[in-house]
């Protein structure tokens, strides 16, 4: 009896800690060619969150299409899988089994689905499948603005008809479906004008889809939650572009201050001033008469500090400051984060196979390492080429061209904005405790990095 009781506690421990570590996929096949031919190969899970959603699973797409992304079970609710400019709804409830595929703009929603994901399924297959094609597919460029405007007017009545019924039964995700499809059918149906499209027409207003007049014109910018949403953002742009270009007929200069006129809500316009703000506003010669004409258009606190944060940004970072704490893969595989270093000086030098002074400077940057071997101090090499250049680079650290701990980040824009990295090579200094010392020092042929460097190692 003893032992079916010990038995029976570690069957029960055993599916206890199954089940808390229980995983949910999205899995499936996503087909698309982009530019040169080449196959999208990012995939991402974007849920609605501040500043245009967030990210919580991503995967590669292989040579055949195939994906898999995997999420905890816990992680339920409303959620967006994406690739580049597409995004399709899926409801996780750690239940399901979804298996979403995309070929060539042509959705189909598989497995076990239940009433919420059996909704998606309906919306994408049958309300959304040629409204798809013309936005998101090569043949959808074949298509003209008069073929868009016949379709939406066919379609539209349909899709008002599935946002206004009964959905899926589920209180919480309809009252939020109420809020998210309207948007979500807008910015598919006004993707349309973001691309190039062969034989255009010449449009007059009264050729034009009431139901895009409307959209475009009509207050429906008026929630700042609209920025929350992944496409949100994109789709007040589309507004803007569409307003300013096709039905106002301006050539020239950029639709910016159409999509501020958009946004009725105060704080919707201040997140998208916010958010613009990097493209708006570039130097720090620029930032007086920005600060002058935006920081008195900012609502809440938060939107305040987050303005502030600008000038920071355009004066760069300071000694002193939090460094961009980057994590990138060695030739082996193996992560190395900044943090890995603490205790220890970092000097970073940034470079790319395809760039001839960065490869001038390596020979004085080995010599300066060997110097140095026997300081507190960590030589990190961060290529910023990207996957079509990985083979190139692989071939110089395994033939010991470049020294120290070699990363590869994948042209990591990220990484790119952070540190301000308009031109290579650059070579930065971070402290034993992850902060700037300098982050634009001087290259190491000119012999002044040197003696930099011996004043402040030891």
């Amino acid at each position: 009896m003893k032992k079916q009781f010990q038995f029976t506690l570690i069957l029960l421990l055993t599916c206890s800690l199954l089940s808390a570590n229980a995983q949910q996929t999205i899995s499936g096949k996503f087909i698309k060619l982009g530019v040169r031919n080449m196959m999208y190969t990012d995939i991402c899970l974007k849920r609605i969150a501040p500043e245009g959603g967030q990210i919580v699973a991503q995967a590669t797409i292989d040579p055949e299409g195939n994906y898999q992304m995997t999420v905890d079970n816990s992680m339920k609710g409303l959620f967006f899988v994406n690739v580049y400019t597409e995004y399709y709804p899926v409801f996780l409830n750690g239940k399901d089994n979804i298996h979403l595929n995309v070929d060539k703009a042509i959705v189909s929603y598989e497995g076990k689905l239940g009433k919420e994901n059996a909704l998606f399924k309906k919306w994408q297959e049958e309300l959304m499948k040629d409204i798809n094609i013309y936005s998101f597919s090569r043949e959808g460029l074949k298509k003209t603005h008069r073929e868009l405007f016949s379709l939406v007017n066919e379609v539209t009545p349909r899709a008002e008809k599935m946002m206004k019924g009964k959905k899926t039964g589920n209180k919480l995700l309809d009252s939020e479906l109420d809020f998210v499809l309207p948007h979500l059918y807008a910015y598919d149906v006004l993707f349309f004008f973001g691309n190039g499209h062969e034989g255009e027409d010449e449009l007059t207003r009264d050729m034009y889809s009431p139901y895009i007049i409307d959209r475009v014109e009509g207050d429906y910018f008026n929630n700042a939650r609209i920025m929350e949403l992944p496409f949100g953002k994109d789709e007040i742009s589309l507004s803007a572009f569409i307003t300013g270009a096709y039905l106002r007929g301006i050539t020239n200069g950029t639709f910016e201050n159409i999509a501020y006129d958009l946004c009725k809500d105060p704080e919707l316009r201040a997140e998208l001033i916010l958010s613009n703000s990097k493209y708006s506003c570039k130097s720090i010669a620029d930032y007086p008469a920005y600060e002058a004409k935006y920081l008195p258009q900012m609502v809440t606190a938060s939107q305040k500090n987050r303005f502030a944060e600008i000038k920071k940004r355009l004066s760069g970072l300071q000694p002193g400051d939090a460094a961009y704490p980057f994590n990138y893969a060695d030739k082996d595989g193996e992560f190395h984060a900044l943090a890995d270093f603490k205790g220890k000086y970092v000097l970073v030098d940034v470079w790319a196979t395809w760039c001839g002074p960065c490869k001038r400077e390596i020979p004085f940057l080995k010599k300066l390492e060997q110097e140095m071997k026997d300081k507190n101090i960590a030589f990190v090499g961060v290529s910023i080429d990207n996957a079509n250049d990985y083979d190139k680079w692989e071939t110089m650290v395994n033939n010991g061209d470049v020294d120290g701990i070699q990363l590869f980040s994948n042209n990591d824009h990220k990484f790119t904005e952070a540190y301000d990295i308009k031109a290579i090579p650059r070579f930065m200094l971070f402290d034993p405790e992850g902060k700037v010392v300098n982050i634009n020092l001087p290259y190491p042929s000119t012999g002044e990095l040197n003696n930099l460097l011996n004043s402040i190692v030891k």
